[in-house]
């Protein structure tokens, strides 16, 4: 039990994080079935008792926890792609990525979330500001360092009309300024 949890849980507070959850997974499991199997073992009454009900509330709580308080950890780009399309607006996205891949990444993944929903987005290159009167730029945190403030348009063709911000991702819409 030392070797297989207690050391990679020591060395993960002094070097870098080594338990992930594929590890818990097989390691953690058979250790709670011996714990577990074995409390049935200790002859002292009040020991074993007591060891079955600090096993079971941990557990109650761990579930507990889990079920009714847990944070949303991912991003919500389901919730950003209904709230644009509800909104009065035309469907035109830039994604904001510094690195052209990582347009193409989310471009992807985006289309293909709204593929089920019968939803129509078109997704822009580059912003011509000829040709388009508004559009909402979506930007995906992680990618860009968490820095979402577009330098590329031009501040006295576009004014920012909204800004919606959910979990990791950040999208605004802008207008053209006639």
């Amino acid at each position: 039990m030392f070797f297989s949890f207690f050391l990679p849980l020591a060395y993960s507070l002094f070097n870098q994080p080594i338990l992930t959850d594929r590890y818990i997974i097989f390691v953690l499991i058979p250790i709670l079935i011996l714990i577990s199997s074995l409390i049935f073992e200790i002859k002292i009454r009040k020991v074993k008792i007591t060891l079955l009900i600090i096993l079971l509330a941990s557990t109650i709580t761990n579930n507990y926890i889990e079920i009714f308080q847990r944070e949303v950890s991912k991003p919500e780009f389901k919730k950003t792609i209904r709230y644009i399309a509800n909104s009065k607006t035309n469907n035109n996205i830039f994604i904001l990525a510094k690195h052209k891949i990582h347009q193409e990444l989310v471009g992807n993944y985006t289309k293909a979330v709204t593929s089920n929903q019968n939803i129509n987005f078109d997704f822009l290159d580059k912003i011509k500001e000829s040709s388009i009167n508004e559009f909402w730029i979506l930007c995906y945190k992680p990618l860009n360092q968490f820095e979402c403030s577009p330098n590329k348009i031009n501040s006295n063709n576009f004014i920012k009309k909204d800004q919606i911000e959910f979990k990791l991702i950040n999208a605004t819409l802008y207008e053209k300024n006639f």
